[in-house]
């Protein structure tokens, strides 16, 4: 069984930012990184604090350019 999001030891404004791009389960994140998330999520959000907080839990993931970028394998 996947991990919903308001299951999570999140803040409020990640839950409704994330419940507002319709993305309910841990695992739909995965469809994501932080330019496809910032475009979804919505546009009176402030972006920094809710990355950071996904980043936190390592729930975000970047994408393949930015891995090779900082080197990531």
């Amino acid at each position: 069984m996947d991990t919903q999001i308001e299951q999570l030891n999140l803040s409020s404004i990640t839950k409704f930012a994330l419940a507002y791009a319709g993305i309910t389960t841990v695992s739909e994140l995965k469809e994501y990184n932080y330019i496809s998330l910032a475009n979804v999520l919505p546009r009176n959000c402030s972006l920094n604090p809710i990355m950071k907080e996904l980043n936190t839990y390592c729930l975000l993931y970047t994408s393949d350019a930015a891995d090779d970028l900082i080197g990531v394998d």
